[in-house]
């Protein structure tokens, strides 16, 4: 859900450094004799640029898969400082699900099933928790093509693709929302939106929008959109404009125009009978003197 410039790291010589320590003695000698067939798969991973459906795995045994997942688990610090440097420059911003605390790290290709990609660090990007609901999910059908994107090389999420449908029942004290694709024609359609179902929902998007935002927005407005902050009634254009303000504002901050509170508050403005409810309720809060009814 976020591009990220590429990482530059030197894979080679980690992997050099780490096949040639004797002190690590159940990983250095399947490292050793392995390490010219690994870095050939380096190669072959930028190639495809990190395309799972053209990315080629090899038979590999079982100790040399267990010595590349034991040799990131016991990594240091200083060999995913780029990481690091990475979560200061995205604003917190999930890359692979817009969400937000990018506090994990997710392989692209998972390491269980692509284990000599387990320690490049063109695989490894920041992540949330949807590192962990994803699990190994990583291509849909063959007919299709659908697979996760990837955020050092896809450029898919650099555009809008997300808005939201906003929806009720009750005369907003609940809320029901559904995802919206701006671009249902896009070439790469079918990924964008294997990637959605599969990373972006299970990370609790629609949870998100409907009850953290939603919420927000029913207690104190100006929580939900910031220049509601402001003590005065408004007109619906006013509330339109300053929307529109705070979408310019979460898109730029963030990185990308697919973060969850930009998918919010595009949804509110192409929900003309949200904003005039939005009207409303600012308006009535403002007249209550901050109090909800």
């Amino acid at each position: 859900m976020k591009k990220l410039p590429l990482p530059v790291q030197n894979d080679e010589r980690y992997l050099t450094s780490l096949a040639s320590n004797h002190k690590l003695t159940s990983i250095n000698p399947h490292l050793r004799v392995n390490a010219d067939s690994i870095k050939a798969q380096y190669a072959h991973y930028m190639q495809q640029l990190g395309n799972a459906w053209n990315i080629i795995p090899n038979v590999i045994t079982d100790e040399l898969k267990s010595a590349l997942i034991k040799s990131y688990e016991t990594r240091q610090d200083d060999e995913l400082k780029f990481i690091k440097n990475m979560r200061d420059t995205i604003d917190e911003t999930c890359s692979m699900c817009g969400g937000k605390f990018p506090w994990s790290i997710d392989h692209v290709l998972p390491k269980s099933d692509y284990p000599e990609w387990a320690i490049f660090s063109k695989n490894l990007v920041p992540a949330c928790r949807c590192n962990i609901r994803r699990g190994t999910l990583l291509k849909g059908s063959p007919a299709t093509n659908a697979r996760v994107l990837h955020p050092y090389f896809d450029d898919e999420f650099e555009t809008r693709q997300l808005s939201c449908l906003i929806t009720t029942t009750n005369h907003f004290r609940w809320i029901k929302v559904e995802i919206v694709y701006i671009q249902p024609n896009h070439p790469a359609i079918n990924s964008i939106k294997y990637h959605v179902e599969n990373i972006v929902k299970r990370s609790g998007l629609e949870k998100y929008l409907s009850r953290t935002l939603w919420s927000k927005l029913m207690n104190q407005p100006g929580l939900a959109i910031r220049g509601l902050y402001e003590r005065e009634t408004l007109t619906v254009a006013n509330v339109i404009h300053l929307i529109e303000q705070d979408l310019r504002w979460f898109d730029d901050r963030t990185g990308t125009p697919n973060n969850w509170d930009s998918i919010f508050l595009h949804g509110l403005l192409n929900s003309p009978r949200v904003v005039d409810f939005v009207t409303q309720h600012h308006n009535q809060f403002v007249l209550n003197g901050g109090l909800t009814n």
